[in-house]
C-alpha cells in the first residue's frame, strides 16, 4: 500500500470512529430526554393511580346492610327494617332511628328526601350499626297504621332496642335512640322504661303540651302566609276550640259541622301549598280524624313528666328556623323536665338556620321542604357523631 492509500485509510477510519462517537452520543442524548420526558408522565400516572385509589377507597361501602325483621309478640306483628353494620370484626355501638308522626317507613322519606338513610349511611361509616324500621302498617311492616297509638310506639321501640341485644356485632351497653318530632318524645318515653338505651338524641322533639305546638304551628304558618297580629289571636281561639271538640267524650253531627268551619277556616290562613300540607283531608272528616287514638293520645301526654323521668345521657337539638317544633319554647321545655328530673348530662343545641328537617335554609318554611336539594345537615350530622363519641 503506497502512501496516498495509507492515508485514505486513516481518513475513512477517523469517520468512522468520529460518526460511532456521534451515534454514541446521539443515544445518550436521546436515552437522557427520554427519561426527562418519561419521568414527569411517570410521576403524574402515578399521581393519577394515588388519587383514584383515594377516591374510590373512600367512596366504598365501609358497612354492610342487612334486610332484618323482628316480633311485636303482645301485638303479634313483624316489623322490618334495615340494619347497617360496620364492616369488620368485633362489637359496635348501635343507634335506633324513630320517626316522627305519620305513616312513615325506615327511611322516614318526605318530599322526596329519605332523612334516615342519610343518618344511618353516615353513622355506620363512622363505626355505628344503625336500625331504621317500617313503622307498623307501613312499607313491609305488619299492623295496621290507623290502630296506632303513643303505647305501640313506644312498644315497638323497646322491641327494636331487644332485637339489637340479640346481634353478636352489637355493644349492648351502648345502644341509644335517635328519634325525630313525636319520634323524640317516644324515644324518651322508651328510655324512661328501660336501662338498656344508654343515650338519647332527640331531633326536634316535643317540650311542650301537643296542643300549644299545634297552636304555634297555626299562628307560625299562618305569619308566613301574611297572617296579621289580630289573625293571630282569632288563630288561637279557633285552635282552642278545636281541640275542646276533640277532647269531648262524644260528639254530635253538630260539634262536627263545628269543627269542620274551625278546620275551613284555619286553612284559610295559610297559602295554596302550604294548606295543601297540613289541611288536605275532606273538613266534613276532620274531626273524626283527630279523634283517633293515636293523635288523642299523643297531645295528652305532658312532656314535662316524660323528661323528668329520661336520666340517661340527652342531646337535644333544634333548629332556629323550625316551624313546626318552634326551637325556643320546646327547648326550654325539654331543659326544665330534664332537671326537675336531676339528669345533669344533657346537652341542648339550637342549630343556627335549620329547618324541621334539618336542612340549612334562610327562610324555615315548610313550602321550601321538597325545593332545597340538602337532605340532612351535615353540621347536624356532625354534632350527633362527636356528642356520641364524647360519651
Amino acid at each position: 500500500m503506497n502512501k496516498t492509500e495509507a492515508e485514505l485509510v486513516e481518513i475513512i477510519n477517523t469517520m468512522t470512529r468520529s460518526n460511532t462517537r456521534v451515534r454514541k452520543k446521539r443515544k445518550m442524548i436521546n436515552e437522557r430526554h427520554t427519561c426527562r420526558l418519561i419521568s414527569p408522565l411517570m410521576v403524574c400516572f402515578i399521581f393519577i393511580c394515588l388519587v383514584l385509589f383515594s377516591f374510590f377507597s373512600c367512596g366504598s361501602v365501609t358497612y354492610d346492610s342487612l334486610e332484618i325483621t323482628y316480633s311485636n309478640p303482645v301485638d303479634r306483628i313483624t316489623l322490618s327494617g334495615t340494619l347497617t353494620i360496620p364492616k369488620g370484626t368485633g362489637t359496635y355501638p348501635a343507634v335506633l332511628l324513630i320517626q316522627g308522626s305519620g305513616p312513615h317507613a325506615r327511611d322516614e322519606e318526605i318530599l322526596g328526601h329519605k332523612p334516615f338513610k342519610v343518618i344511618a349511611e353516615y353513622l355506620s361509616t363512622h363505626g355505628f350499626a344503625v336500625l331504621r324500621v317500617d313503622r307498623r302498617g307501613c312499607g313491609k311492616s305488619g299492623g295496621k297504621y290507623i290502630d296506632l297509638d303513643m303505647d305501640n310506639y313506644v312498644e315497638d321501640a323497646l322491641y327494636g332496642i331487644t332485637y339489637l341485644k340479640t346481634r353478636p356485632e352489637i355493644n349492648t351497653d351502648k345502644i341509644g335512640v335517635i328519634g325525630h318530632s313525636l319520634g323524640g318524645l317516644i324515644g324518651a318515653i322508651a328510655s324512661s322504661q328501660t336501662d338498656d338505651i344508654s343515650f338519647l338524641i332527640s331531633l326536634v322533639g316535643p317540650g311542650i303540651w301537643g296542643r300549644d305546638i299545634i297552636y304555634s304551628q297555626n299562628k307560625l304558618w299562618a305569619e308566613l302566609s301574611g297572617a296579621t297580629p289580630e289573625d293571630c289571636v282569632e288563630i288561637q281561639r279557633l285552635t282552642y276550640r278545636m281541640f275542646d271538640l276533640i277532647a269531648m267524650e262524644s260528639v254530635t253531627d253538630s260539634d262536627a259541622r263545628e269543627f269542620e268551619q274551625i278546620y275551613i277556616k284555619l286553612s284559610e290562613y295559610l297559602s295554596d301549598d302550604m294548606r295543601n300540607m297540613f289541611f288536605p283531608g275532606p273538613a266534613d272528616k276532620a274531626l273524626y280524624h283527630f279523634r283517633e287514638p293515636q293523635f288523642t293520645k299523643s297531645i295528652e301526654i305532658d312532656p314535662l313528666k316524660v323528661w323528668e323521668n329520661v336520666h340517661c345521657p340527652v342531646f337535644v337539638i333544634n333548629g332556629s328556623k323550625d316551624f313546626q317544633v318552634a326551637a325556643d319554647d320546646n327547648l326550654d321545655g325539654i331543659k326544665n323536665g330534664l332537671i326537675k328530673g336531676g339528669n345533669k348530662h344533657y346537652t341542648i343545641e339550637k342549630l343556627k338556620d335549620h329547618n324541621h328537617l334539618f336542612q340549612r335554609t334562610d327562610n324555615g318554611s315548610p313550602e321550601e321542604y321538597g325545593k332545597i336539594k340538602e337532605s340532612f345537615s351535615p353540621v347536624a350530622l356532625e354534632l350527633m357523631l362527636n356528642w356520641i363519641n364524647s360519651l
